[in-house]
């Protein structure tokens, strides 16, 4: 086989394989949960395919998220505020600016925080108990419309609005909503109020994929660089096959 034809084989091996050639990496903060906490389902059936941190400590988000080491970083604001949620949320729109991908949940309906995900809370609406997925990737395999329960919380869902709303309430107010060109999505709704778990746990999965995949969901989505070791012929080899080893299974800090 000629050199060339050698090169073009190591590109296709990284296209058509990559996805399966390196776990991303994503930060979950979540600050306390009433019932089971569906976000926690969905990151662990990744085990293997993604590399998942968790936390419940806004200083340890915020100083994860400063490694630069993440490709995912996932914020439900759900019990507290103040400005130590402030400081995060920030520090996530930042890193969403700089291409980032970002899911956020934040129960105080602060409008400082939804606009860095694209979005606004309507100031109204408040523990709405269903909604339609309208956006197809978002929609698959679920059944729709998505029933929500509410665990015992004061405030477990409210309305939000933007420019690309994905699922919107019984009233046709906004529950999800696709901001950043597609690397964020805003939520109106708990992680831990939908009636039927497994559907929270499916919606969640499609979440994830959409944004690392930057707005769409099939397979498990990646987010792979072309490696530098392809211009260098077969040395392409030896790097994926070191990847595919360099898999962690969830921790929690």
């Amino acid at each position: 086989m000629s050199q060339r034809r050698i090169y073009a084989a190591a590109i296709a091996v990284v296209l058509v394989g990559g996805a399966s050639a390196r776990a991303d990496d994503i930060l979950y903060f979540v600050d306390a949960s009433t019932s089971t906490d569906r976000m926690a389902q969905a990151l662990a059936t990744f085990a293997g395919t993604h590399n998942v941190t968790s936390t419940n400590n806004t200083t340890t988000f915020i100083n994860q998220l400063a490694t630069g080491n993440y490709e995912l970083a996932i914020f439900f604001e759900q019990s507290s505020n103040g400005a130590n949620y402030d400081a995060s949320i920030a520090a996530l729109g930042a890193y969403i600016d700089g291409g980032g991908r970002g899911i956020l949940t934040d129960w105080t309906r602060n409008n400082t925080h939804a606009a860095q995900f694209d979005a606004s809370f309507t100031g109204g609406g408040t523990n709405k108990t269903s909604f339609t997925v309208t956006n197809p990737s978002l929609a698959t395999g679920l059944s729709n419309p998505v029933s929500l329960t509410n665990p015992g919380w004061g405030v477990f869902s409210t309305e939000v609005n933007g420019a690309n709303v994905a699922a919107t309430f019984t009233g046709g107010q906004g529950a999800i909503v696709v901001g950043n060109g597609n690397r964020s999505i805003m939520n109106g709704f708990l992680g831990d109020t939908f009636t039927t778990g497994a559907t929270g746990v499916q919606l969640y999965r499609n979440e994830i994929n959409f944004v690392l995949s930057g707005g769409s969901v099939g397979n498990d989505a990646v987010v792979t660089p072309l490696p530098v070791a392809v211009w260098g012929g077969l040395a392409l080899f030896g790097t994926v096959g070191a990847s595919r080893l360099r898999r962690r299974r969830p921790k929690t800090v």
